[in-house]
């Protein structure tokens, strides 16, 4: 390990959960709102018959609404995480690691695989640099769409960029068996020489110092594999998910961020 810790940070559970669920609250309330206007329009049958809901009511049952909003719900949360590992990313220290040859050899497709605590999130830091793809929010439901429209009736969500295809050489990560494992991509390493692999940002909201990591090596070409144990020293960061979110969704100063009407979260 040439640099890096683990960025030890306050719980984002709790934030996250409450922006999601005034969400919730927010996206499920149009139901509610849909019932009372069609209450409205069968007792004035003649006082709504311009509407889009009249004109082109809304193809959708509640429970595929709700479904939607879950979705879209589910799509945010991973944003939100994204966007918490960025912020790491810019202001914490990525691990970097090395990776030599000692021996007269060529060694063919070493792989290493890194495998950290599961209290530990890992993500590529060149991932971090990318634009987050937010989800765009489910169309306003009950008030019907002009069909030539239709495209558009998720604009009022953050939009998505455009598509990144993922580089084919970046490290794979996942959870297994209550551990967080990295695989780097394999490299051939000519003897004595030295490569440095792809730097990754790794975060706790568990405290731990250090945190210990076991690494093991293995090629193609030899039978055997190299396995060590690795300590990575912790890193406190003072950063909070809702000022992390707030160049994204407006600068109030009581809320994350700002709807159409006024109302903040």
């Amino acid at each position: 390990m040439t640099a890096g810790a683990v960025a030890v940070l306050a719980p984002t559970e709790a934030t996250r959960r409450t922006i999601t669920d005034f969400l919730r609250d927010e996206l499920l309330g149009h139901l509610e709102a849909a019932d009372q206007r069609k209450k409205e329009v069968a007792s004035n049958p003649f006082g709504g018959c311009t509407s889009l809901q009249v004109l082109w009511p809304d193809s959708r049952s509640p429970e595929e609404f709700r479904q939607e909003v879950d979705q879209y719900l589910s799509d945010f949360d991973l944003a939100m995480q994204q966007a918490m590992a960025q912020a790491v990313g810019d202001v914490g220290t990525p691990l970097t690691l090395t990776l030599t040859n000692p021996g007269e050899d060529n060694l063919a497709k070493v792989q290493v695989v890194l495998s950290l605590p599961d209290t530990v999130s890992a993500h590529v830091t060149a991932d971090t640099e990318e634009e987050i793809d937010w989800p765009s929010q489910p169309a306003k439901y009950g008030e019907g769409t002009i069909p030539a429209l239709g495209g558009y009736q998720g604009m009022l969500g953050v939009q998505p960029p455009a598509y990144h295809l993922p580089s084919l050489h970046s490290p794979d990560i996942e959870q297994q068996e209550g551990r967080t494992l990295i695989r780097f991509a394999p490299v051939d390493l000519r003897p004595h020489e030295t490569v440095t692999l792809d730097p990754i940002t790794v975060y706790s909201s568990q405290e731990a110092d250090p945190f210990v990591a076991e690494w093991r090596a293995t090629a193609t070409n030899v039978s055997s594999k190299v396995q060590r144990s690795l300590s990575i020293p912790a890193q406190r960061l003072d950063l909070d998910l809702r000022e992390v979110l707030r160049p994204t969704f407006g600068d109030s100063d009581d809320g994350v961020g700002e709807d159409d009407d006024g109302s903040e979260w």
